[in-house]
């Protein structure tokens, strides 16, 4: 069954793609969205319910440099809160338990520990200076970098052994995914590109500064809304794309046929291999889609009658080398107390094998141990 053509069609109702199909309608193209879920938003999910409000069990987490972002929600007035920086957070590396500020690196009691940690940060923002944003590939040392795995510049790097989990950490925390699969390259253009060290690191001018009232998927539901119904296909899967004499026809698994001068695609690489193409992708991009996984990731919520944490100081950021990072995840109005937590890398891979009974008490014991 075919439908009607458009100028562009558009794959995927996530936030890129739902930003691009928004300004090329508000150009005066006209667009059609392509999404295989039955929702809007991709990695951006927001969950409701009376015993927690509302939830962001996809991505939550806006900064102030992140302008494009928080431009966006303003114009689709939605209102941001900041995170809070009361109270200290806890630093597990190396079977040590060390407490410090949020906005700071970490202060080890080791003064060796503490200058290895600094020189690592410098070096970092320094090698990452060198990195092109916009063509990465330029950079003087991008072969020799690319080479290069995380996992092997830090053991050149490290002198002692709290600043060699903490650097592991960071990239669990970052990336999903552990040192060793993650090129040195991909990793100082990331942290360029994010503005550096501190601003990935750091609470307040960082990435992790604000959450929107009312949860993230806000944005893809607005943007959804303003494209229009008819425009943005739910439950739809693309399974083919043939480009003939610069029509181009995309199919899905409904039957469905739909017909554009050009095609968006901005569904997460390694999907592309699910979608047949003809002409067939050149070769090199089949490598690249072959070699370009997702992380590893569980986030998961844990719900108590009073933040306990705060009561003992704490801020209720906790991070560890072992399987725990907890954030505070209560409301701005201080309603409905949680931590959140990330279980990245081989850690959510592990966890993943387990039942959902035992992943459960293995979260109530890693929630509970840091504040006693």
């Amino acid at each position: 069954m075919s439908e009607p053509s458009t100028d562009v069609i558009v794959l995927g109702a996530g936030i890129s793609g739902l930003v691009s199909a928004m300004r090329l309608a508000d150009s005066g193209l006209t667009v059609n969205v392509l999404e295989a879920r039955n929702r809007v938003g991709g990695r951006i999910y927001t969950l409701k319910g009376e015993s927690f409000g509302y939830v962001d069990v996809g991505a939550a987490y806006l900064g102030r440099s992140q302008h494009r972002i928080v431009q966006l929600a303003k114009e689709l007035d939605i209102d941001t809160h900041l995170m809070s920086e009361e109270g200290n957070e806890i630093i597990y590396t190396v079977g040590k338990r060390m407490i410090t500020t949020v906005d700071d690196i970490p202060r080890w009691s080791n003064p060796i520990a503490w200058m290895d940690c600094n020189n690592l940060f410098w070096h970092i923002d320094t090698m990452a200076q060198q990195v092109p944003i916009d063509a990465p590939w330029k950079c003087r040392m991008a072969s020799e970098w690319d080479a290069i795995t995380c996992h092997a510049w830090f053991s050149s790097m490290c002198w002692t052994k709290q600043t060699r989990a903490y650097a592991d950490l960071v990239v669990r925390v970052e990336f999903a995914v552990e040192p060793c699969d993650l090129s040195l390259l991909f990793f100082l253009w990331y942290f360029r590109a994010a503005g550096g060290v501190k601003r990935i690191h750091l609470l307040e001018d960082g990435a992790q500064e604000m959450k929107l009232i009312g949860g993230t998927q806000q944005l893809c539901e607005k943007l959804a809304e303003k494209i229009g119904s008819d425009n943005v296909n739910l439950s739809d899967q693309v399974i083919e794309i043939i480009n003939e004499n610069d029509d181009i026809t995309v199919s899905t698994a409904s039957g469905k046929k739909y017909k554009a001068k050009y095609v968006i695609c901005t569904i997460p690489q390694n999907l592309l291999g699910r979608i047949t193409f003809y002409p067939p992708l050149p070769s090199t991009r089949i490598q690249l889609i072959q070699r370009m996984p997702m992380g590893s990731c569980i986030k998961t919520f844990m719900y108590y009658k009073e933040r306990f944490w705060s009561e003992k100081g704490y801020s209720g950021t906790v991070l560890s080398d072992g399987p725990l990072l907890a954030l505070d995840d209560t409301k701005p109005d201080g309603t409905h107390p949680a931590l959140m937590s990330f279980l990245n890398g081989d850690w959510g891979r592990k966890l993943a094998k387990r039942s959902e009974e035992r992943r459960v008490g293995k979260e109530c014991r890693s929630r509970w141990s840091p504040y006693h």
